[in-house]
């Protein structure tokens, strides 16, 4: 009876460490599977990051994005002159002296004869 737990005792104890084994063999291959994945996926990116088709695509999108922003800053530089033009009109009307309304009203000055 003896004998028989002992053989029972090793057999499992066997069997686990076997079991141990796989999942340690089995930990190291997804490790180096996941290892060679990010190399690869590096790889694939910084080949398409250099492309010359990349770069002259963010390149026309730079000079798309410059343009834009440009031409906002233009029309908001321009906004602002058409502010101060008319700010400016305005203090300069305020400060003239108010018409004479009775110069208006008053009869033209007779015409001069000839000579």
């Amino acid at each position: 009876m003896l004998a028989l737990l002992l053989l029972l005792l090793l057999t499992f104890l066997c069997a686990s460490t076997q079991a141990k084994a796989e999942e340690a063999e089995a930990k190291l291959i997804e490790e180096e599977t996941a290892r060679r994945v990010e190399q690869e996926v590096q790889k694939r990116v910084r080949a398409a990051l250099e492309s010359d088709a990349f770069l002259h695509s963010l390149q026309t999108r730079m000079d798309a994005e410059r343009k834009a922003l440009t031409d906002k800053m233009l029309a908001e530089v321009a906004r602002e002159v058409e502010e101060e033009k008319k700010k400016q009109l305005e203090k300069a009307l305020a400060e003239l002296p108010p018409p004479d309304i009775a110069a208006h009203t008053a009869a033209p000055p007779p015409p001069t004869p000839p000579p």
